[in-house]
């Protein structure tokens, strides 16, 4: 600072408060505090010292010059938001740059620009129209509007008699009126029509319509107790013995409801428990006798509720019930037709099948299994093929037009043959079928639906933590009850009023002092490691590469994974059991999960095991409830009233 600011700085410093810089040019507020500033250049030696001061002060400053920045700039947000890109994409709403790595079009009707990549456009059709002669309109601009408002709106155009229809000329409801009126009670409904009328009727404005051709999309969230959809796995075996922990991780890993498996080679004498994840009902088997090869399965989900169908004939074939939310009922049949000629053998098999959906003509018909038939088109129903006999080739093709059912698996199962068959009379309700790496030489075919099952709540078993019971005060309170019980009663108390005393204390006891749990609904195989897991993922990653490229070396790189991971499950799953079998100095190391385990190889968890009415299992709940009804009925006689 020079000399004449540095004889100015203690006057200024004088100033009792911080002055706004726009106030040292107002003569009228610094006069009356400094009255010896009278000449115009030692008011700016004044303002010189002021400025000098005010340097000291750089955050104010700052803050004044943002302020005016800001004033004059005349773009203030009160509320700012997050960037909006000026020309965002009609599909990724990401902004749409000049760039030649990533091409966009515009729409000639609304002006809406769209990535190439987004449309999923090949470069020859953007290189033909990138040009000035040629016009493009988006897919939102072409759609029709295809508007159902003629029952939903309630918007009246012509005239009723009837003043309650929503096409009454007498009042006229908007949309959001319309849902209040059915949301509010009748007493608010009333009042919200009379002021609704009386408002729309002076002016007639329909609003935008209810449905449009680009809807904006919502996500829909399954309710907490809506029942999924069901989920179908079907898959051939080939000895579900020598395969059973590729089998349990398969089914680990993709949680079907309904699995049906052929050439389960299985005999009698080998239990389902044995075999079988938890969490299943026990399946529904047909096992030859002779011969250790074929064999049909079908299982499904414990909270299912199912009921076997007998199948009279001699074939390889079974199927169940299962109950809908709705009147008609879903039948799925599992089937095995042996690769031969055996023409009878076809021909018994397809009227089985014939007899099943006559029987339930208004049901939902799920028909799979191997089928072995690679000389058909499904897609056309014709024979292209001659590795079988036409005979037996136009017996299944007959079978399916007559009972107007659909082929739905359209990718090839073993080699480049479509052997496994998903086969219904309701395609509509299929929404997706997915191969997925087999455990044999056939690839696994995942069926996702539609269809909603009634399920049943699963039971829960209350489980005392006695391990962490306060056992000290279990003892005291127990002792005092005991002192109190011999001192409050005598010889001639009633028994009955006894034993509720007792009943009711230790009750309450076990209620306050002991922890408890409920067991869970969900099942999982112990024995599968994140390892495994980890491999599972891996495999599905590189089957799905080889069904791409089609190169022999993807597909000897998925075989090999997949030889990798039946022999690490079953090391997997022989290591677990070992574990639980080696004693220690004690006997065994944890009999609780040897117990657990020994209990889960049973028949049934918790309630009434299906029985067997006229060689058919039952599995519904009043099913069962009247055959044991009936049973006990049998055995009791009526005895005469004279005779007690």
């Amino acid at each position: 600072m020079d000399r004449l600011t540095c004889m100015w700085f203690p006057v200024v410093s004088e100033y009792k408060t911080t002055p706004h810089p726009s106030e040292l040019l107002n003569l009228n507020l610094i006069l009356p505090q400094f009255p010896w500033l009278t000449s115009l250049k030692t008011y700016m030696y004044f303002i010189k010292a002021k400025l000098s001061w005010l340097y000291l002060n750089l955050n104010l400053v700052l803050l004044y010059l943002i302020n005016i920045l800001l004033n004059q700039s005349h773009d203030i947000e009160m509320n700012p938001g997050p960037y909006t890109p000026k020309y965002p994409c009609g599909v990724c709403k990401k902004a749409v740059r000049w760039s030649k790595t990533r091409t966009a079009v515009a729409c000639d009707t609304c002006n809406t620009w769209y990535h190439t990549d987004c449309m999923g456009m090949t470069s020859e059709v953007y290189n033909r129209i990138n040009r000035s002669d040629v016009s493009w309109i988006c897919m939102t601009c072409d759609t029709p509007n295809h508007s159902s408002s003629l029952l939903d709106s309630y918007v009246s155009v012509p005239a009723s008699e009837n003043k309650f229809h929503p096409l009454s000329d007498s009042c006229v409801v908007s949309s959001s009126d319309a849902d209040a009126l059915y949301t509010s009670n009748s007493k608010h409904s009333s009042s919200i029509r009379t002021s609704s009328c009386s408002s729309i009727d002076s002016e007639f404005n329909p609003g935008s319509p209810l449905q449009q051709s680009s809807p904006i999309n919502k996500t829909i969230k399954r309710r907490k107790n809506e029942p999924r959809p069901l989920k179908v796995l079907s898959v051939n075996l080939q000895s579900l013995n020598a395969k059973r922990e590729a089998f349990l991780e398969a089914v680990e890993s993709c949680q079907p409801d309904i699995i049906a498996a052929n050439e389960t080679w299985l005999k009698p004498s080998i239990l389902s428990s044995e075999m079988m994840p938890p969490g299943f009902n026990p399946p529904i088997r047909k096992d030859r006798q002779d011969d250790p090869h074929g064999g049909v399965l079908l299982a499904t989900k414990s909270d299912l509720i199912d009921g076997e169908i007998k199948i009279n004939e001699d074939c390889e074939l079974v199927a169940t019930k299962i109950q809908l939310y709705n009147e008609q009922p879903l039948i799925v049949l599992s089937a095995y037709r042996p690769p031969n000629n055996d023409l009878p053998y076809t021909q018994t098999l397809c009227q089985a099948i014939r007899n099943v959906v006559a029987k339930n003509q208004s049901a939902v018909i799920w028909l799979t299994g191997d089928f072995n038939l690679p000389d058909i088109n499904w897609a056309s129903m014709s024979i292209i093929g001659h590795q079988y006999t036409t005979a037996v080739n136009n017996c299944f093709i007959s079978t399916f037009n007559d009972l107007g059912l659909t082929q739905s698996v359209d990718f090839p199962t073993r080699e480049e043959n479509t052997l496994d068959l998903f086969v219904t009379n309701r395609p509509s309700l299929v929404t997706k079928c997915m191969p997925l790496p087999g455990v044999s030489d056939h690839e696994m075919v995942l069926t996702l639906s539609d269809i909603r099952a009634r399920r049943q709540k699963p039971v829960q078993r209350k489980i005392l933590l006695w391990k962490k019971a306060d056992m000290n005060n279990i003892k005291s309170e127990i002792n005092i009850f005991g002192n109190h019980f011999v001192s409050s009663n005598t010889i001639d108390t009633d028994v009955n009023d006894l034993w509720n005393q007792i009943t009711s204390k230790l009750h309450s006891v076990m209620d306050t002092m002991v922890p408890s749990k409920l067991s869970s609904t969900r099942f999982s195989q112990p024995w599968i490691t994140n390892h495994l897991k980890s491999l599972s993922r891996k495999k599905k990653r590189a089957f799905r590469r080889a069904r791409k490229s089609k190169k022999n070396s993807d597909w000897a790189h998925y075989k090999n994974l997949k030889k990798i991971m039946q022999r690490d499950c079953k090391s997997a799953y022989h290591t677990y059991i070992s574990d639980m079998l080696c004693e220690g100095e004690d006997g065994l190391k944890n009999p609780k999960r040897f117990w657990s385990y020994i209990k889960s190889k049973r028949c049934e968890n918790s309630g009434v095991a299906p029985l067997m009415k006229d060689g058919t299992l039952q599995s519904d709940s009043s099913t069962k409830a009247n055959m044991l009804n009936n049973q006990f009925v049998s055995v009791f006689t009526n005895a005469q009233r004279g005779c007690i």
